[in-house]
C-alpha cells in the first residue's frame, strides 16, 4: 500500500473506483451529486482538489495497492491556520485489513511538512470501525455534533476528533 498524489491522469480509474464503491460509501457518508459520476464530473472534482493543493488548502492522495490500483483515498482539506481536516474512503473489499491505519501513519509526516499542527476528523457515531482507526492513532474525541449530515435520508450524528501534531513522535 502506498499513497499516490492525485493527478488528472487518474480521472478514469478514479471514476471506476467511485462507481464500484458508490453503494458502500453511501451507506456511511453523504452521497455525491449525480453529475460527479461521469468522466467530466471526476475531472472537475480532481481539478478543484488540485487547485486547493496549489493554494496550500488541501492535499489529495490516492491509496494504491502493489499493482497501482486505487483501493482508497485519503485527503487533507480546509487547511488553514495550522489546522486541517482529514478525510478518507476505502473500498469495501479492503476494509478490516489495516489499510486506513497505515495510510494515516504515512500521511502524518506529510501533514507536519505542510505546517499542520492539528488534524480534525469527523466520524459518524455509528461508524465504529472508523472510530477505532482514528482512536488507534491517538486522536481525541472533543465534541459530538448532532445532525451533522444526512445519509440515506436520515440525520447523522458525528464525533469530532483532534490529533495535535506538535512533535515528530505523534
Amino acid at each position: 500500500m502506498k499513497l499516490t498524489p492525485l493527478t488528472l491522469e487518474h480521472a478514469l480509474p478514479l471514476l471506476h473506483f467511485e462507481l464500484e464503491n458508490r453503494d458502500w460509501f453511501e451507506q456511511n457518508i453523504e452521497p455525491r451529486e449525480q453529475d460527479f459520476y461521469s468522466l467530466t464530473g471526476v475531472q472537475t472534482h480532481i481539478a478543484e482538489m488540485l487547485l486547493d493543493k496549489s493554494l496550500n488548502k488541501g492535499l489529495p492522495l490516492l491509496i494504491t495497492d502493489s499493482n497501482e490500483q486505487i483501493i482508497g483515498r485519503i485527503n487533507l482539506h480546509n487547511i488553514t491556520c495550522g489546522k486541517a481536516f482529514l478525510g478518507y474512503r476505502l473500498s469495501a473489499r479492503h476494509t478490516g485489513k489495516g489499510v486506513t491505519k497505515s495510510a494515516i501513519i504515512k500521511l502524518l509526516p506529510m501533514a507536519r511538512k505542510l505546517g499542520i499542527k492539528r488534524l480534525v476528523a469527523m466520524v459518524a457515531t455509528e461508524n465504529i470501525a472508523s472510530q477505532k482507526v482514528i482512536e488507534s492513532q491517538n486522536f481525541t474525541a472533543v465534541k459530538k455534533h448532532r445532525n451533522f449530515a444526512v445519509v440515506q435520508g436520515n440525520p447523522l450524528d458525528c464525533i469530532e476528533y483532534w490529533l495535535e501534531l506538535t512533535s515528530a513522535e505523534n
